[in-house]
């Protein structure tokens, strides 16, 4: 009966409290200003800011494509860390990367326009396409690159003297002493 007295004078001076094993508070001023102005408010925030930089992302894309390819040699087999240069002919803007171990290269963003591609690695002649590398918006090219083995050019060059041959004179001579 005591229990019931409790809640009927609780519920008669309008102010109720509650003990710690109810799990319920009673809220403040503070955190009745936190729940429903400084959460909705911070959350808003974030999405705002998550927006301007997805559509700065999506800005640096506009109005590109991407080229991407695989150097290899006359046989096929893939040429690792060869040097690949992308130009691009009206802006002059040049961009370069390098090939993996798998022989593959990758131009993620590039801008609108004509291009030129040189690719060069050790050992091999060097590659150049000029035509036919016209990025549009929105375009991925993929380009396999074939590079020829260069040319062996030997030099030699003799620091010694050499005995002298006559070859129009057919005389042997020979000085003796005595």
């Amino acid at each position: 009966m005591k229990k019931n007295h409790n809640i009927v004078s609780r519920v008669e001076n309008n102010s109720i409290k509650l003990r710690a094993e109810d799990g319920s508070q009673v809220p403040d001023q503070q955190s009745a200003f936190r729940e429903f102005v400084l959460i909705p408010f911070s959350f808003l925030g974030a999405v705002l800011l998550l927006i301007l930089l997805m559509s700065h992302s999506a800005l640096a894309q506009a109005g590109s494509g991407r080229l991407a390819g695989s150097v290899k040699d006359a046989t096929g087999a893939v040429i690792p860390r060869s040097t690949v240069s992308l130009l691009n002919t009206a802006t002059g803007v040049n961009q370069n990367t390098t090939s993996g171990d798998d022989g593959t290269f990758n131009f993620p963003v590039v801008s609108i326009g004509q291009y030129e591609l040189d690719v060069t690695a050790d050992g091999f002649n060097k590659f150049r396409q000029t035509a036919g590398l016209k990025i549009d918006v929105n375009t991925a090219l993929t380009l396999d690159v074939v590079l020829q083995v260069a040319d062996a050019g030997q030099t030699v060059d003799v620091t010694e003297n050499t005995a002298e041959v006559h070859t129009t004179d057919t005389q042997i001579g020979q000085t003796i002493e005595s």
